[in-house]
């Protein structure tokens, strides 16, 4: 490993950023090199996204608040994508079966991937908060509540927007803890991916644009041409393909981030995590 310590920050300049065709196709080629592993953890993921959908979890939430019960379960969820999260990593930077010791690293790791998951999950709740029944609501009342709807949509979206672009800069520290690298620190992964962020954002947004294209599609079609209801087509349906999509999407954003940990402390991948279990 390279000396990730402050002082030698200091001494060598900040690498180039990864220029963000060449951080997908070395994501893909990630993948591909560990396919079966791979697609074992797709399987898992898929799995786990559904959950919220087959059980309908917080569909409640817009019209008679959250409660102690989904906070229950969102944190759930958060754990257990977290340790979904924390093993794809180990996957794209470990070589050999050492990928699964949950050793303390990995508890650090999921435990930090938790916390971000959380805080963004509390910042959409923090919208839902203020949604209201518009059913038998009059013609005044009900533009009056939509725009407070859209304007808060809006303050959600660009709070997330910043802290997608927070949980970036930090976005090796977790990766250190699970590498059993204790130099990287908060404010030394700030510092090492400097000139990193927006291709890692952009790359991130082209991996989700099936997705979103698929999607659109499907409303389109489902309300124009097959007269759904859109209840049906945005809830009956889209959780599948987005059960299908995203843990595939986060997977090879997990593989990007293994290719970046690389290029800003490595010279070579190591065979196993440093650090005691």
């Amino acid at each position: 490993m390279t000396d990730l310590s402050p002082a030698a920050d200091a001494a060598v300049p900040p690498s180039p950023g990864i220029p963000v065709a060449s951080l997908l196709a070395q994501g893909f080629r990630e993948i591909g090199a560990r396919w079966p592993q791979a697609l074992a953890l797709w399987v898992l993921g898929a799995g786990v996204h559904a959950v919220p959908r087959l059980f309908r979890w917080g569909e409640h939430a817009a019209h008679v608040g959250w409660t102690p019960a989904d906070g229950v379960r969102m944190a759930l969820m958060a754990a257990v994508t977290a340790v979904l999260a924390a093993l794809a990593l180990r996957l794209f930077l470990v070589r050999g079966p050492g990928w699964l010791r949950p050793d303390r690293g990995f508890w650090i790791c999921v435990a930090l991937l938790a916390a971000a998951s959380l805080g963004s999950s509390a910042i959409t709740v923090l919208g839902l908060q203020h949604a209201t029944d518009l059913r038998g609501a009059g013609v005044v009342a009900l533009r009056a509540r939509l725009a407070a709807m859209e304007l808060r949509q809006a303050e959600v979206f660009l709070l997330q927007a910043v802290l997608a672009w927070i949980y970036v800069r930090l976005m090796l520290w977790p990766i250190g803890a699970l590498m059993g690298e204790p130099t990287v620190t908060p404010a030394r992964s700030w510092a090492l991916m400097r000139g990193q962020v927006a291709g890692f954002i952009i790359a991130v947004i082209i991996l989700g644009a099936p997705y979103f294209l698929v999607s659109t599609g499907f409303t389109i079609i489902g309300l124009s041409v097959l007269h759904l209801r859109p209840a049906v087509s945005s809830l009956r349906w889209m959780w599948i393909v987005s059960a299908v999509l995203s843990p595939a999407a986060g997977l090879v954003q997990h593989a990007m981030a293994a290719v970046i940990w690389r290029a800003k402390t490595t010279a070579s991948p190591p065979a196993q995590p440093r650090g005691r279990g």
